[in-house]
């Protein structure tokens, strides 16, 4: 819903208008104009416009922030205004967030900027079109993505023959036979080698078995269809992932967000873009990663169970220069090999080839994105990685797994360890909270918070995690910790 702030003496005298702004965003409606009948101009960043005019702007509700005079409400209907569309947020602001709810149409975010000294309000809005849920085109050709699908396969069944049976680094009692009971298209086209089974199943793979538990917490297909059955709420859902979005991020740019057209992407239509909840978690970490590293010219960012690529998709968004390395289970590392190889063409991919081939950091800085089976994490050099990261998986492995991961991020990463965990169970939910974690030797807590999204978070009837950041004990001031040239200029003057 658009609509505008009515002028008052009184607002003025009171300083409420903040309020209506504020509260027009957070539920959906966009504020585009102030509107009084004596002034025109400008007015706390929105043009002001006269009564006569509130059609042409395509305004739905006028919206007082202070309580109404009967000669305000005259004047307004003097002028050709529906009294039933004019609404004092002071006196009935449940009446007008329900109202806006009900067209939310819009996603708003407001930033501060020093205009001359005075604190302004900057408002960007992008409008929502409804779910999207029909049939997304792959940004490449059929022929490309064959080709991608044939070599992602073959790197697969390498590292299916190479994976560890027993111990720390094979399949734990959760996946393994999560695995085995929810892609059973998938196992079976590799078994026949049939290479367009395999190449259907990716074209697709976000809304079938081939990302299940890893683009969501339950069978993807399952989940996809609830979705497309959900209507206008799923809109509203990502409206309040949208809220904490905002104002996690430094800037709340949508254009970032848009789905790349692999695997025939679902969720909201926003400005034309197909946009997914997950895709705004994604980017939060992608930012809160990339702070941690900005004055390294080119981090090397390790993710432990990387899912279907999100994450780095984001990473690449947001215009990393690094290399990011993905260790995952073979199933899910050819899934994310392919999402990204799709998404991001013009990238340097390796992919497994044996378990001598050469890891180093000389080899590694020839790439742009390094794709693993979890094996081979101990190839990895000793303090060669920026930053470590894991999100939502570790605490639901087996505890000699957790234990010889960290043992890892202990002997690679001379960084931080940025990783989001467990702090309680939930609903049919009992894994291993962060604080039974095994210590780590090289790296100490800097901070720590409950997680910001609704699923997760401490009022979540499921699960409650955690965001975690670790510095290591020894870390290179000087390559992470120094203030970047410019800032150092700006404080000398």
């Amino acid at each position: 819903m658009d609509i505008a702030i009515l002028r008052t003496e009184r607002a003025e005298r009171e300083q409420t208008y903040n309020a209506v702004e504020y509260a027009a965003a957070l539920h959906g409606a966009r504020v585009v104009a102030y509107v009084d009948a004596g002034s025109a101009g400008s007015f706390r960043g929105f043009p002001v416009i006269h009564p006569t005019k509130l059609a042409d702007w395509g305004v739905r509700m006028v919206a007082a922030a202070a309580a109404l005079a009967p000669e305000e409400i005259s004047a307004l209907e003097s002028f050709g205004w529906d009294r039933s569309q004019l609404v004092s947020f002071r006196t009935h602001p449940a009446e007008c967030v329900e109202r806006w709810r009900s067209e939310a149409r819009w996603l708003s975010s407001r930033r501060p900027v020093m205009n001359y000294g005075e604190l302004r309000m900057e408002l960007a809005s992008s409008k929502i079109l409804g779910p999207a849920v029909a049939p997304v085109p792959s940004p490449l050709s059929p022929t490309a993505r064959r080709a991608i699908t044939a070599r992602v396969l073959e790197a697969y069944k390498r590292a299916d023959r190479d994976r560890a049976t027993s111990g720390p680094y094979a399949a734990g009692r959760n996946w393994g036979s999560y695995l085995q009971a929810t892609r059973p298209n998938f196992y079976s086209a590799v078994a026949r080698n049939d290479v367009a089974a395999l190449n259907d199943l990716l074209a697709d793979c976000l809304r079938n078995e081939m990302t299940s538990g890893i683009f969501s917490s339950e069978v993807s297909g399952a989940v996809y269809r609830d979705y497309a059955r959900s209507g206008n709420s799923v809109c509203e859902s990502l409206r309040r992932q949208f809220n904490i979005w905002r104002a996690s991020v430094s800037d709340p740019d949508l254009r970032r967000l848009a789905s790349p057209g692999t695997g025939n992407p679902y969720g909201v239509n926003v400005d034309g873009a197909v946009v997914h909840g997950d895709t705004l978690m994604n980017d939060y970490r992608a930012e809160a990663v990339l702070r941690l590293v900005r004055n390294v010219e080119r981090p090397v960012i390790l993710d432990l169970g990387g899912g279907f690529g999100g994450f780095c998709q984001q990473l690449m968004q947001h215009q990393s220069h690094g290399v990011y390395i993905g260790i995952d289970l073979p199933e899910n590392l050819l899934v994310a090999s392919y999402f990204l190889m799709v998404s991001q063409p013009t990238k340097r991919v390796l992919l497994y080839e044996s378990a001598e081939q050469p890891l180093d950091p000389e080899t590694l800085a020839q790439y742009d994105i390094v794709l693993l089976p979890n094996f081979m994490l101990p190839a990895i050099d000793a303090a060669s990685v920026d930053v470590f990261t894991n999100f939502i998986s570790l605490s639901e492995m087996n505890y000699e797994t957790i234990a010889e991961y960290l043992r890892q991020v202990d002997r690679v990463c001379r960084g931080y360890f940025y990783h989001e965990n467990l702090l309680d169970n939930g609903d049919n939910y009992e894994f291993y909270p962060v604080p039974a974690f095994p210590e780590l030797v090289n790296f100490t807590p800097i901070s720590s918070a409950p997680s910001r999204w609704s699923f997760f978070s401490p009022n979540s009837p499921h699960h409650s995690h955690g965001e975690f950041t670790l510095m290591h004990r020894q870390i290179d001031h000087r390559r992470y910790l120094a203030a970047p040239a410019g800032a150092r200029a700006r404080l000398a003057a």
